[in-house]
């Protein structure tokens, strides 16, 4: 079923970034990114907009505030009243991750959240930055953290990609090593 329901998402998502290609941009997909948190924030949106009693009008006049308290274009608003006139409106969240998806793949990038055992300087980032890069020959959005657990090292993880060199990894691999040396 969540198949049936992504290739439906992964549709709309096209055929939005089809008729809207000339007004896409990245701002417009932070914009994406926005709705999408909005909508994690505030799971009750869409248990609003899906309640069938609910006349149509008063969920076009919260869908307009919402438009309107994020920013939103014409096209945007368009996106959220046709799911809710095709009685798709819980594809909201789905449509909008595979919009950004499908806009990111068509431009070659590629967002990296990177977490290192201390706080990177800015030279040191972009070294980071470049050695993705060059291994995977797309451009790279990066978001560094610092996670203590790592020991030393980095960490990079991606939707399709996971890279890890830290003193936390290199544990874990000798600790594999030893349980298959003894059998267990």
């Amino acid at each position: 079923m969540v198949l049936r329901w992504d290739s439906f998402a992964k549709k709309y998502a096209t055929a939005f970034l089809n008729v809207n290609k000339e007004h896409i941009n990245n701002e417009i997909i932070e914009k994406f990114l926005k709705i999408d948190s909005f909508i994690k924030r505030h799971k009750q949106f869409l248990i609003f907009l899906n309640i069938p009693t609910i006349p149509d009008e008063k969920k076009l006049a919260v869908i307009e505030k919402i438009c309107h308290h994020l920013n939103l274009s014409v096209a945007e608003k368009k996106l959220f009243t046709i799911l809710l006139h095709n009685k798709q409106i819980d594809l909201l969240d789905r449509v909008f991750k595979k919009i950004v998806e499908i806009y990111r793949e068509r431009n070659n990038t590629i967002t990296c959240k990177i977490s290192s055992s201390h706080a990177l300087s800015e030279d040191q980032k972009n070294s980071v930055i470049a050695f993705i890069e060059k291994g995977i020959k797309k451009d790279v959005i990066a978001s560094f953290s610092v996670d203590e657990n790592l020991l030393c090292g980095l960490k990079i993880k991606s939707l399709n990609y996971v890279w890890e060199h830290s003193g936390a990894r290199l544990i874990k691999d000798v600790e594999q090593s030893i349980l298959r040396q003894v059998g267990l």
